[in-house]
């Protein structure tokens, strides 16, 4: 949608919603999300195209056995034989209502009012009477739009946020000349199979707030290897959330002895720098920046979170800001996620999807060895950093003229689950995207790194649960000679670690290439 600019008079605060390049359903789209921010409750466009909508174009979730509705109207003029004309409409509607809005593009005529209460005795439903019929036009709208200034940017653009809330215009010194002003993460390969769950996200990010005065939080969550730093950049780069925020920014924190405080005061250092603020006399360069991220609409991308303490320094920002945090660690994700629903668990790739994406690195590979390029992939259960991991090693050999060792290690790897993690890997470039780990194996063992030595005994010894990488509490306690109580806490710390996930009350899985790894650790004591 493009958006219309606002106009130069500060007083004029009228949204242009008769607009021409503001569709009818931009103007439905916009009346879902407002009214469900102003009624608390979820809002969906009712019907198909060319169904009879029967006097409504949206109908809430269910209150008490009742919902509510709204009849969208994009027009230039709204008189009281239209209001009666619509209601009449409502007898074939089979849903029981208890109050009907009529959402106005135009304000409303005199007696268009007065109406709504002369009607109402007239205004039922196939299931019964309408309690309340209410006319919001464009000023009841307008003055709503105002409690909800990140709708504002959404529907209308920055400019028209920054004419109807001057306190979100960055001052003139302070203003980066771009959105992403850092030195963000790159992205480097097509995201396969991931077009679901970005969708997922985006709307969180750009509709997900449960009340004006609350920031969106979310944390992406899933295994080692699984793709949430990958969701993450592509996020930092995606053109459409841009015109929601003044400035996207980016950092990645990972394992690290550093005191959490010194984490934070690092990436804080970095974005002011990034941002080019300017520092004062009376105050610090953080109180600085965090006054800028207060008073702006921000999306802050924070990657690799090991534990709750970090996280909670990066709750920065103002109620127009939205944060995003990738971890291995579902204790964390819940802290930090701003309700059960912004915990968002990063699946593995479908069988397609990972072909794709292998197919993209050596189409060579997936063209002459499909049927061992799919039992490779079912090796590693389609884990996208040991599919890229092993597209790029195939791609490496094969454009230095080595097709037929790249045909034998698919062989290898199709029958050795083991040697998928132990491959040297050729590539210098590949390397240094993984921070210098040379095989698979040495970016998992970064899971176990802080790990107490008890804890890391006793993940090696999950090595016997090759077979079937599910098991119960009973299966792990008889493994590890323990009860079934004094095993659970062990357990319970390798589900935050993220190397174990529950499946149930008493029923637990892990990743087959961190059965592999536990090996790896067994074969080491």
């Amino acid at each position: 949608m493009d958006h219309v600019p606002p106009p130069l008079a500060v007083s004029d605060r009228n949204l242009p919603f008769d607009s021409p390049r503001f569709s009818d359903s931009d103007f439905e789209d916009m009346c879902a999300q407002l009214f469900g921010r102003e009624l608390n409750i979820r809002f969906a466009k009712y019907g198909r195209p060319g169904d009879s909508q029967r006097g409504i174009d949206l109908l809430s979730d269910p209150v008490s056995g009742k919902s509510y509705a709204v009849q969208c109207k994009k027009v230039t003029s709204f008189v009281p034989s239209d209001l009666k004309l619509e209601i009449a409409k409502l007898r074939e509607l089979p849903h029981p209502i208890s109050t009907l809005f009529f959402a106005l593009g135009c304000p409303a005529s005199t007696g268009v009012r007065d109406v709504c209460a002369s009607e109402l005795s007239t205004a039922v439903t196939q299931t019964g009477p309408i309690s309340s019929i209410q006319v919001w036009d464009r000023g009841d709208l307008a003055r709503a739009f105002e409690r909800h200034p990140d709708l504002v940017s959404s529907f209308f653009g920055l400019e028209w946020r920054n004419h109807l809330f001057p306190q979100f215009a960055a001052p003139g010194n302070n203003k980066p000349t771009s959105k992403r002003p850092g030195a963000g993460p790159s992205l480097n390969f097509r995201l396969a199979g991931r077009d679901g769950i970005i969708e997922i996200i985006r709307q969180r990010l750009l509709f997900g707030r449960r009340s004006v005065h609350e920031q969106t939080a979310l944390a992406l969550k899933g295994w080692p290897g699984i793709g949430k730093t990958t969701l993450a950049a592509a996020l930092y780069h995606d053109k459409l959330l841009e015109p929601a925020f003044d400035n996207i920014l980016w950092t990645s924190v990972g394992q690290t002895t550093v005191g959490n405080r010194t984490i934070s005061q690092r990436a804080f250092a970095q974005w002011f720098e990034d941002l080019g603020l300017t520092p004062e006399k009376k105050r610090t360069n953080e109180e600085v920046l965090k006054t800028y991220l207060r008073e702006h609409a921000m999306l802050l991308l924070i990657d690799d979170i090991w534990d709750s303490e970090t996280a909670k320094f990066f709750r920065v920002g103002g109620p127009a800001t939205a944060l995003v945090i990738t971890t291995r660690s579902q204790e964390v994700a819940q802290d930090f996620a701003s309700g059960e629903r912004d915990v968002i668990p990063v699946p593995p790739l479908d069988s397609h999807a990972g072909m794709g994406l292998l197919s993209d690195f050596c189409s060579w590979a997936v063209a002459n060895h499909r049927t061992v390029c799919e039992r490779v992939l079912d090796k590693v259960e389609h884990l996208p950093l040991a599919i890229v991991v092993v597209g790029k090693q195939l791609q490496y050999e094969c454009t230095h003229g080595r097709a037929s060792r790249a045909g034998e290690m698919l062989v290898e790897m199709s029958t050795d689950t083991k040697s998928v993690l132990t491959t040297e890997i050729s590539s210098s470039s590949l390397v240094a995207e993984l921070g210098g780990n040379t095989t698979i194996a040495d970016v998992l063992r970064k899971s176990i790194k802080y790990l107490k030595p008890k804890t890391k005994r006793r993940f090696a010894d999950l090595e016997a649960f090759q077979a079937e990488t599910r098991f119960s509490v009973g299966a792990v306690s008889a493994v590890w000679n323990s009860s079934e109580e004094e095993a659970q806490p062990t357990l319970d710390e390798l589900v935050d670690r993220g190397l174990v996930e529950a499946v149930g009350e008493t029923k637990f899985r892990t990743h087959a290439l961190l059965l592999k790894l536990a090996e790896l650790l067994k074969a080491e004591q």
